[in-house]
């Protein structure tokens, strides 16, 4: 039956998900908090994740002034203001310097497509060391090689190993497109699994790593991938 809801939520929900299990429920020290930084296009993220974790806190992400903001939000321009004071101290001196952030901030959950979330996860990262970063897929969407993912290295994506392999062997200009195709085929896959009555081969969609059922809808069951490009950058 075509008309039949293979899947309890779509791809983007199922990350979401799981990602909100894991950033939000992993914040067991209450001085700590969970840091959302996201843009004007992932508004309705925004208010949704606001309304059920208003104790967090969040940074609207402005296009053209994001470096003051990042080093604002991390108190790194309060770090270098007191560098240099210091310097003037001791003049001549040369002094190392390498700027303090905040150590109230559990993770950081980015939620902002490619263009912006390519510049500004790496200048979170050169301030931020230590801290974990999440973010699902769209943030790499229009990314047109996985080579590229390099600018979000050891952050989390909700995302399986079989997709990961597809994106590698992708044949489309954007791994959007890849993405989009492995849900297609994995439709189909599960439409031959209920037609012919194949349960018992205990297929896996790319997509998701739980096997296809033959009754209620699949749960993904995604796991967390920590982007690492040192496997395909040569």
């Amino acid at each position: 039956n075509s008309n039949l809801k293979y899947f309890c939520n779509n791809f983007l929900e199922d990350q979401k998900e799981i990602l909100e299990k894991r950033i939000f429920s992993s914040t067991n020290n209450k001085n700590n908090k969970v840091l959302v930084i996201y843009t004007k296009a992932f508004k309705n993220i925004y208010f949704d994740l606001v309304n059920k974790y208003p104790k967090e806190e969040y940074l609207l992400i402005d296009e053209i002034n994001y470096e003051s903001q990042i080093k604002k939000i991390l108190n790194v321009d309060s770090s270098f203001e007191k560098y240099s004071q210091i310097s003037q101290l001791y003049e001549g001196d040369e002094i190392l310097h390498s700027p303090r952030v905040r150590n109230d901030i559990a993770s950081i959950y980015f939620i902002a497509d490619y263009e912006l979330g390519k510049t500004i996860v790496p200048i979170f990262r050169s301030y931020a060391l230590g801290i974990d970063f999440y973010s699902s897929t769209e943030i790499f969407h229009d990314a047109n090689d996985i080579k590229k993912l390099v600018d979000f290295e050891n952050t989390y994506i909700p995302i399986t190993n079989k997709m990961i392999e597809n994106i590698l062997e992708k044949q489309d200009s954007l791994i959007k497109n890849e993405v989009e195709n492995t849900l297609i085929r994995d439709f189909l896959t599960i439409e031959k699994i209920n037609q012919n009555n194949l349960f018992r081969e205990n297929l896996l969609p790319d997509s998701g790593n739980n096997k296809v059922k033959r009754n209620g809808c699949l749960d993904r069951d995604l796991n967390l991938w920590q982007v690492s490009t040192s496997n395909f950058t040569s």
